[in-house]
């Protein structure tokens, strides 16, 4: 989040930006720390968050779906407490024992992804809670766009965030489409994306 700020903080010195226009979007945890951005910074002049979540400790809850596989989680986060306390450094987990991604869609990553992660990520995103401030957000223009059924991210998440927002507020769940949306082929994503900036967040040709 603090990151987001300081490029606000870069875009807003850019003689070619509007520092009054400044938007922000997101993917994935990405859609988290978007509306976060946006509701605590009114610099923010319009929020999309996509495939994004709401509340962490739900978001991890469902994501690890048996007890069994919840138990492990929370063992790994435990251990990696007590390896901080014990060494002073992180412990590192395996990315998809953060955040289970089907096999099937892994080669949709970027390349070179980071394979691993600090324990200490995993439990800032436990504790991240966008739905505590996405109503702030309000009376600037927000948009929450989210696959109907999301086999990353639950869908619920995008609900939280719906109902905790404030207009004005739209929210798109699209069928067809998985956890990258924008791998759709269609252009459906896309088309929504373009409208509605369009409409909201429209760019002056002068």
């Amino acid at each position: 989040m603090r990151d987001t700020q300081a490029a606000i903080t870069f875009a807003q010195t850019l003689k070619q930006v509007d520092a009054k226009r400044i938007g922000v979007i997101g993917h994935s945890f990405g859609g988290a720390v978007a509306p976060y951005t946006a509701g605590i910074d009114k610099r923010v002049a319009a929020c999309v968050s996509i495939a994004g979540w709401g509340d962490g400790v739900s978001k991890f809850r469902e994501q690890h779906k048996s007890d069994a596989q919840w138990k492990r989680f929370l063992g790994k986060l435990e251990q990696g407490r007590r390896h901080r306390q014990k060494t002073g450094k992180s412990l590192m987990i395996p990315r998809f024992d953060i955040v289970p991604i089907p096999k099937p869609m892994r080669h949709l990553l970027v390349g070179n992804s980071l394979m691993e992660f600090p324990a200490e990520t995993a439990m800032s995103m436990m504790d991240f809670r966008a739905n505590d401030v996405v109503g702030l957000i309000a009376p600037r223009p927000y948009l929450i766009l989210h696959p109907a059924d999301d086999t990353v991210t639950p869908t619920s998440q995008a609900l939280g965030l719906f109902k905790n927002a404030k207009q004005p507020c739209d929210m798109h769940l699209v069928s067809g489409v998985d956890h990258f949306m924008f791998a759709d082929d269609t252009g459906v994503v896309r088309k929504i994306l373009e409208d509605w900036l369009s409409k909201h967040f429209p760019v002056s040709k002068g």
